[in-house]
């Protein structure tokens, strides 16, 4: 009976390791290197995983984490341990039993400030500002050209800090309508929860027109024709012309 009863034992802790392994697996897989965690009460902070307290944070605190997972016992219990930078007080590893994965808030979105509204830019090399938006880590500036939308992109920024607030753009062209937008994401390089402003609107001056050359008769060269073909060649920006003719001593009221 006592072979027996030792049997039954045996397998009862076996059963509850098993247990224990399968529910610390489980929650070491619920957090993550880079996730927003909150302290769920007071928690001891530690200089390693199980290690010696450094210090306490409160119900509340919130932190990255920044390392682990790791398994360790303390006082004769296995834990996961995370380590965790904290928003202000003191950093260190914690087990998982004392924090909870908070979602990240919510990021609005800046302002498309300038050009706006239609303005016309002197410049194929416009510098775009935008302003305020929060909860933001990355930024990337999109500029379509009319019809506008996704099909007609000519310009796409690569990801930029958060702290950027303008940028100077460029491959435009004279006499075009463009949108452009600010997409902001929770996470460095586009990653996380992204939102997009409002659209901005603006266009480039049209080119000013250049002129043709006069070819022949030039020169003061002699015809011998009272109906003569003028030829000129070269010009650029121009969807009209005229001919003017004067006779001496020129200008336009001799015309």
């Amino acid at each position: 009976m006592s072979v027996f009863l030792a049997y039954l034992a045996a397998r009862s802790r076996a059963v509850v390791l098993f247990l224990f392994l399968v529910t610390a697996c489980t929650l070491s897989f619920a957090l993550s290197v880079g996730d927003r965690v909150q302290a769920n009460g007071t928690i001891n902070v530690r200089n390693a995983a199980a290690g010696t307290s450094v210090g306490q944070q409160t119900f509340g605190s919130l932190g990255t984490i920044t390392g682990g997972p790791q398994g360790a016992s303390l006082s004769g219990t296995f834990y996961t341990w995370w380590n965790v930078n904290f928003d202000s007080g003191v950093d260190g590893w914690v087990a998982d039993i004392g924090i909870n994965a908070v979602a990240p808030p919510t990021p609005s979105a800046p302002t498309p400030s300038s050009p706006s509204n239609g303005e016309v830019v002197s410049t194929l090399f416009p510098t775009l500002f935008w302003s305020g938006g929060s909860n933001f880590a990355s930024i990337q500036i999109n500029v379509s050209k009319s019809p506008f939308g996704s099909a007609n992109l000519v310009y796409t920024s690569s990801w930029l800090s958060s702290g950027t607030t303008s940028l100077q753009i460029s491959n435009l062209v004279a006499g075009t309508s463009y949108r452009w937008d600010v997409t902001v994401c929770s996470g460095s390089n586009g990653s996380g929860t992204c939102v997009t402003s409002s659209n901005a609107t603006f266009s480039t001056q049209s080119a000013s027109p250049t002129a043709p050359s006069p070819i022949s008769p030039s020169g003061n060269e002699v015809v011998s024709t009272l109906a003569p073909t003028l030829i000129w060649s070269g010009g650029s920006n121009f969807a009209s012309i005229q001919i003017n003719v004067s006779k001496s001593p020129f200008g336009s009221a001799n015309i």
